[in-house]
């Protein structure tokens, strides 16, 4: 396992991983990092991280905190920040586009500004940024974001009550599906299952590999299986709670662990 730092670059999209530095680091620090041999301002948005494996892509060095010639660059992006906003804002009414903008991100490390949006419909923008880059004399880029990725940008509580993964360390987005609910014992409506991006919570997919694993290692509901009480068939299988419930010969219906039934023996 790695023990890492997780850093937003520029409160944008991006999300990557630095090694420990000797320095005392807490969170919501603000870091200056080198990125693709450019340095970034980010944001430590969780310390301690562990994870099995990470791709060089996703990793960045630890630089320094931001000197005061590092504050007096990030106060002037701010101040371009807000300028390039409303620019984006006025000429949007005179382009009449179906465009919600969600967040205006400047970079530290070149002069280049992305304007991320929403809209439900696919969008010709190449008007908006030639007009755009003439303004606002910066490399432009528009980047037209989808449910999940408006939540990984703007953050907010999930219904766990934590700030959501995809704001705190998830780099790419896995393909969720009602399956994977349905593998973990989660038979409960869509709603409950979703995040605040109306989507199914990527955080089913965490622990979905450990009950894969487990389900092939059982018996399946129907089977005739050993209990310490007599033989039975399987009705009801409960991974969350880790208990099967067997229907005995005499007819009454018991629950028991599921690690007696792990074993080929105990199968009738």
């Amino acid at each position: 396992m790695h023990e890492l730092l997780v850093i937003r670059i520029n409160q944008g999209m991006e999300v990557v991983f630095s090694e420990f530095t000797d320095q005392e680091i807490h969170l919501d620090d603000q870091v200056i990092v080198e990125k693709e041999g450019k340095e970034e301002v980010g944001k430590i948005v969780r310390t301690h991280f562990l994870i099995p494996s990470i791709s060089e892509k996703n990793m960045v060095k630890f630089l320094r905190f931001p000197n005061e010639s590092d504050k007096e660059k990030i106060a002037k992006i701010e101040e371009a920040k807000e300028e390039a906003t409303n620019i984006f804002q006025d000429l949007l009414k005179e382009h009449h586009l179906p465009i919600k903008l969600i967040k205006t991100v400047p970079s530290f490390g070149e002069n280049k500004i992305v304007f991320y949006f929403f809209s439900e419909e696919r969008v010709d923008f190449r008007d908006l940024v030639k007009e755009l880059a003439k303004k606002l004399k910066k490399r432009v880029e528009l980047w037209q974001i989808n449910h999940r990725e408006r939540a990984k940008l703007l953050g907010g509580l999930g219904p766990c009550g934590q700030v959501t993964c995809c704001n705190r360390f998830i780099t790419e987005f896995s393909s969720i599906g009602v399956n994977m609910a349905k593998i973990q014992g989660l038979l409960v409506s869509p709603e409950k299952l979703s995040g605040i991006c109306s989507r199914l919570m990527c955080c089913l997919r965490y622990e979905l590999d450990f009950y894969e694993e487990l389900e092939r290692k059982l018996p399946k509901v129907g089977d005739k299986v050993k209990t310490p009480v007599g033989e039975g068939i399987i009705s009801e299988k409960n991974l969350v709670k880790s208990t099967l419930l067997i229907k005995l010969n005499d007819g009454t219906e018991k629950s028991f662990p599921l690690d007696i039934f792990l074993s080929e023996k105990k199968r009738a």
